[in-house]
């Protein structure tokens, strides 16, 4: 993995050099994913846009989390466009309307595979929110720099984004999941992030 060494983001890699089915391989400095970018430094700032050549940055968290989080150092950037894809339903606030409907979610994802509730949330993602998911694929698609791909973690929905867009490319599934996986090496560090 090409993972990029940032001092606000722990999760950070490009997704270049992968192998693709006809022996190609996937474009490096096309496709980044990330963990939260609300603690970016200055210099990872730079790092990204004027080193790496930054254009999209395409947030797949809930607009609650947006709110709770605030901008994120590259918001201030113009030369960078932000669009948002929250792959996750829509709650509202932290009410007990909330928490049932959180519960419901948790009931419908083991039904769908009740041996595995795992793969039952993964698939919650495009059949809750396919016009979402779809967008945020698209967004990889049309841009014609760098895009990057975030969420709180950098590791389910962005996980899920990326290996759509990566199926989309033709990389082979093997090297797709091995990409998916390389998050769970920094899990500590992610996690470390997610309770601050």
């Amino acid at each position: 993995m090409a993972w990029i060494e940032l001092d606000g983001a722990v999760n950070v890699r490009d997704v270049g050099g992968l192998p693709a089915a006809d022996g190609g391989e996937t474009v490096p400095g096309r496709l980044l994913r990330a963990d939260n970018l609300q603690e970016l430094s200055p210099t990872d700032v730079t790092r990204l846009v004027r080193d790496i050549g930054l254009t999209t940055v395409i947030d797949l968290r809930s607009s609650a989390e947006l709110a709770s989080e605030g901008p994120t150092p590259l918001d201030a950037i113009a030369s960078v466009r932000h669009v948002h894809h929250p792959v996750i339903p829509e709650l509202g606030s932290a009410t007990d309307v909330a928490a049932e409907a959180l519960l419901l979610k948790e009931e419908q994802q083991q039904s769908r595979f009740p041996a595995d509730p795992t793969c039952g949330h993964y698939l919650g993602y495009l059949e809750d929110r396919p016009e979402q998911v779809v967008g945020a694929v698209r967004s990889i698609a049309r841009d014609e720099g760098v895009a990057l791909v975030h969420c709180a973690a950098g590791k389910d929905r962005t996980g899920v984004v990326v290996a759509l867009a990566l199926t989309a490319a033709d990389v082979r599934p093997e090297a797709v999941v091995a990409d998916y996986a390389a998050s769970g090496e920094l899990i500590e560090a992610i996690l470390g992030r997610l309770r601050r």
